[in-house]
């Protein structure tokens, strides 16, 4: 099994059609059931990324973008 915490601090992106707005979230009062691990230098790349999934050019899509918690 493997685990990967995620840090509190995050980005929410919400949009469609290319019309996208940021949300700059820092909350400890979320369940987060599943998420996609992706590779990606800073949290704006990752924001960027999260830009191209295909269901915000259908509909109003939400994604939360989070970094992994780094251990230390």
């Amino acid at each position: 099994m493997i685990a990967y915490p995620l840090e509190m601090a995050g980005v929410i992106v919400s949009g469609s059609k290319g019309n996208f707005t940021e949300i700059r979230i820092d909350s400890e009062a979320e369940l987060i059931s599943a998420f996609y691990l992706v590779g990606a230098e800073s949290l704006d790349a990752a924001v960027s990324f999260a830009k191209s999934d295909p269901r915000f050019d259908d509909s109003l899509w939400n994604v939360e973008v989070r970094p992994i918690l780094k251990a230390d």
